[in-house]
């Protein structure tokens, strides 16, 4: 995997793991700016917001111009043995699961 995929991933399992979530990360950043705000005048308190508009607009530009994670992934475990041999036992797990049909009575 390249370094930036890697991060991605990193970032993707961490989101979902309940680790930092950007929501939090926002949350932050938001209590970080009010313990700035009451003291700074307002031209400052605008120009700190500024700088953070800009770095969020420049971060949504970035994830919608790159090409989606699972584009970049594409192909990433062909010809894997390892990779067939787990698809191969996840659906025996999942057929396990599944009701077993009857078998038909012949009229």
């Amino acid at each position: 995997m390249n370094t930036g995929l890697q991060r991605r991933w990193h970032d993707d399992i961490h989101h979902v793991m309940g680790a930092t979530s950007p929501t939090s990360q926002m949350n932050r950043k938001c209590e970080e700016l009010r313990s700035l705000m009451p003291s700074a005048p307002l031209e400052q308190r605008v120009a700190a917001l500024e700088v953070e508009v800009a770095k969020l607009k420049r971060k949504l530009e970035e994830r919608e111009t790159s090409t989606p994670w699972w584009e970049q992934i594409v192909g990433t475990f062909e010809n894997d043995p390892i990779y067939d041999h787990a698809m191969r036992l996840g659906q025996q797990y999942r057929q396990s699961g599944r009701p077993k049909s009857s078998p038909r009575h012949k009229q």
